[in-house]
């Protein structure tokens, strides 16, 4: 019809169908040469503001944010007396908050808020703009404002998450008793199934141990894990900063049997949880404080069984390096006086193949490998450098790079590099960035990507790989290197001030 009949009156409603037949079928880019040519057709069309919010909302549930922050700013613009112009603004100020833009939440919000004083979505705007606020470090600006938004809207959707964050606010701010007794107000007044207890009971947990009430502080920290009942589950950060907390102060209590019941029930409570393999860590650690050696190698290693064969799980050689400590420890001297004999290289060999490997798993390429490195780590503490560099480098030969965990690629990618076979290195560093560009370890593969490239000569790109070890990857390991690699590919370009 638009073809045949470009300039007929009912263009414009031709137009706004096409696009929201391109935006029902999900053909995006379609969809937004369609809005292209509707603008540049009939920029004033009546229709539009409504053409432009189907197509932000299309692209909102697209996930492309980019492109509905691009319609919806273009309508408020264009069609600031368009009857979705409130619906735009408030959407507009969730999609800067989504995509962590807060101060473009803040200003969005705070323009929302002046045009519309009494709307339909005022109330949104008004904790929206203080949240922006508190999440911007402006935690005085933003308590103001939550309090402000508390007295004016008492019944607002908000009002449970806006006490919460009051509390947390005086917390930021030292007020501590203010703090302990919003929290305390907030716990009598919501249902104990709210989802949002288990975090009000850890911030009040926080309070306690400011207010030098550690005692209280677990019993909060306790009541926060009783809350993490499906569906209302703990978010993993919060989980794991309680327990992580729970554990600090029973250690600095000496309750160190408390703290390993607390990850055991954890483990036996979440047989599936990523931070099961934290649970055996913390279990081998904390009986071995208690000298239960033999207990703690036992119930660590039944955890790692279970995830020893999937290189996915990178904390797995967090744990094995830790059972690897507490194997190689000297044994105590017995009753009689006499000091048993340590372990050979060939009973501990034993030990970890019994702990570690069954009947199922002792084929498959990611335990075997696994089982050398744990060997590797036992030889490094018993001083035996040479054979520990051995086993390391036995790793990087015979297995390939798709079958080792993101901690293994950087540390084999590290002994094939010092071995001088830099080709294979590279084999390794670049499964590591390819395939686990969250770990914690990929630092390790882009500051030895750098060295290649630095080897190279490949300045540009030596410099880049760096960088990201650093930007993108936090250099969680690899601070010193990564920084020293920046200032010598720096150096190598001529850039002497920024090597400096």
């Amino acid at each position: 019809m638009l073809k045949d009949h470009p300039t007929a009156t009912e263009r414009e409603q031709s137009y706004a169908e096409l696009v929201r037949a391109y935006a029902d079928t999900g053909r995006l880019d379609k969809m937004q040469k369609a809005l292209d040519a509707f603008m540049q057709a009939t920029p004033k069309s009546p229709l539009l503001p409504q053409t432009l919010y189907i197509a932000a909302q299309t692209a909102f549930d697209n996930r492309r944010s980019d492109m509905q922050m691009t319609f919806l700013g273009i309508a408020i613009k264009d069609f600031p007396d368009s009857e979705l112009d409130e619906y735009m603004r408030i959407m507009q100020t969730n999609g800067h908050f989504v995509a962590g833009a807060y101060e473009e939440a803040r200003i969005s919000a705070g323009a929302h808020i002046q045009k519309y004083p009494n709307g339909k979505f005022t109330a949104d705007a008004v904790y929206l703009h203080a949240m922006a606020a508190l999440v911007l470090g402006e935690t005085e600006v933003a308590l103001n404002e939550i309090n402000a938004y508390i007295e004016k809207y008492p019944s607002g959707g908000f009002v449970p998450d806006a006490r919460f964050r009051a509390g947390s606010c005086n917390y930021a701010m030292e007020k501590y008793d203010e703090a302990a007794s919003i929290l305390a107000a907030w716990l009598i007044d919501y249902p104990t199934d709210d989802a949002k207890r288990g975090e009000v009971l850890a911030t009040q947990g926080d309070v306690f141990v400011a207010q030098g009430k550690i005692d209280d502080a677990i019993k909060s920290y306790q009541a926060a894990l009783d809350t993490n009942v499906f569906p209302n589950l703990l978010p993993d950060d919060i989980l794991g900063y309680v327990l992580d907390e729970m554990t600090k102060h029973y250690q600095a209590k000496a309750q160190f049997g408390a703290a390993a019941k607390l990850w055991e029930e954890f483990a036996r409570a979440n047989p599936e949880h990523p931070f099961v393999v934290n649970a055996a860590y913390w279990l081998g650690k904390l009986l071995s404080r208690e000298g239960k050696h033999d207990e703690a190698i036992e119930k660590m290693g039944e955890i790692a069984r279970r995830y020893i064969s999937d290189p996915a799980r990178d904390n797995v050689e967090q744990l094995l390096t830790q059972m690897a400590s507490i194997m190689g420890r000297n044994p105590k001297m017995g009753a009689d006086g006499v000091r048993p004999a340590p372990l050979t290289s060939e009973q501990i060999s034993v030990l970890i193949n019994k702990e570690l490997v069954t009947d199922e798993n002792r084929e498959i390429p990611t335990v075997r490998a696994r089982v050398l490195f744990i060997e590797a780590e036992l030889e490094s503490l018993r001083k035996n450098t040479k054979r520990a560099e051995e086993l390391m480098l036995q790793i990087g030969v015979n297995f390939k790079p798709e079958a080792l965990s993101a901690g293994l690629l950087g540390s084999v990618g590290d002994r094939l590099f010092a071995d001088g076979k830099l080709e294979l290195a590279k084999t390794y560093y670049d499964q590591l960035v390819l395939l686990y560009p969250k770990s914690n370890y990929v630092d390790f593969g882009y500051v030895g990507l750098g060295e290649l490239a630095y080897l190279a000569g490949d300045y540009e790109t030596a410099l880049t790989h760096f960088t990201n070890a650093i930007d993108r990857a936090g250099a969680r390991y690899k601070l010193q290197e990564a920084t020293v690699g920046q200032a010598k590919t720096q150096l190598a370009l001529g850039k002497i001030d920024q090597a400096k």
